[in-house]
This record gives C-alpha cells, structure tokens and sequence, in this order.
C-alpha cells in the first residue's frame, strides 16, 4: 500500500554545451552537477557526446556545472538556464606541487588556488590527491610570473606563497592544524 499526500517536483531538461576556445564542439568532457546526486546517491555526473551533455533536474534551480576533461582547464558555470556554455581552453603550464601536516603527513583533499592579485577574479585551483600532490592547470597567454598560491583546508591554517611562475614545480606547503575552541 501507498498512502499520500505526495509533492510532484518538475522537471525538465538542462543541457550543458562544451567547445574550444575557437567554438568548435568538445567530446567526452564530463560534467558534475555540483550538490546533485544520481539514483545511487553518488555525485551526478554525464560525459560530454555530440558537443553536450543533457541532465534531468527539478525545474526553475540555479545549477553549478564543474566541465573537465584532460588538457584543458577545467570551468565552474553557474546558470538558471535551461542550456549554458562552457569554453575550455587547453593547458599552457601548470602549478604543481604538494600539501603536507606539520608532520610531514600528506594531506588529501586540501584546496589549492592560483591567482595573480592584480586580477583577483581570475582564478584557477585544484584539490590534492591521496599523496597530498596537486596540479593547477593554466590556460594559453596566461601571465608568466607573479602567481599567488594559497593551500588550505578545514582544521588548518591557510598558507599563501607569492610571486611565483606559470610552469612552477615543487610549490609545496606545510599546513599547521589549528588548536583550541574558534
């Protein structure tokens, strides 16, 4: 037996379209809507075919999109729209490096971003491995010095090194977890 009142939520399609930056279609990019789960309760998530990847969401939301795929930097779009564009644009260099505890221990799942402080709303960030290793991956005629690298995670203090190069390697940090009640 089922017994009600029920709540129907609609629905509808939302499609996200990918290209290169000379707009033409890019294949088997995969699209994460941010804070969506699939029927297993996993991260929902649809590879890019034809150009596009079309996902079934409750209708009127505003929805985060994270689109990646090897050799282009990754893109976030936001968009109550029905059908959004994301560009990527391919790697040029990248910022590699690694986060670590205090003891030396690797820390995993730690945020690292990149920016240049004259154009703070450009940014481009990665999220550290299982070894604590990272990769920021910077777009073609992106600056070739003066970087801004900030590490950091929950429970610890945020490290930031400055003024460092497009292709840097060895950009690592040792973060202190913080103690006593905030």
């Amino acid at each position: 037996n089922v017994f009600g009142p029920f709540r129907i939520i609609p629905v509808d399609l939302y499609t996200v379209n990918v290209k290169k930056a000379d707009g033409t279609a890019l294949n088997d990019a995969v699209v994460e809507v941010i804070g969506q789960l699939d029927l297993t309760g996993q991260p929902l998530k649809g590879t890019v075919t034809g150009g596009k990847a079309t996902f079934t969401l409750p209708d009127g939301g505003t929805y985060l999109y994270n689109v990646s795929l090897a050799g282009y930097v990754s893109q976030a779009v936001s968009s109550t729209l029905k059908t959004v564009t994301a560009t990527l644009q391919a790697v040029d260099k990248t910022i590699t490096g690694k986060v670590q505890d205090a003891a030396g221990g690797n820390l995993s799942g730690a945020t690292v971003t990149a920016y240049i402080p004259s154009a703070l709303a450009t940014q481009y960030g990665a999220t550290t491995a299982a070894d604590g290793t990272y990769t920021i991956n910077l777009p073609k005629g992106a600056a070739a010095t003066g970087w801004t690298v900030v590490a950091g995670k929950t429970g610890y203090v945020t490290v930031k090194l400055t003024d460092k190069a497009a292709g840097a390697t060895g950009v690592d940090f040792n973060l202190t977890a913080l103690t006593g009640a905030a």
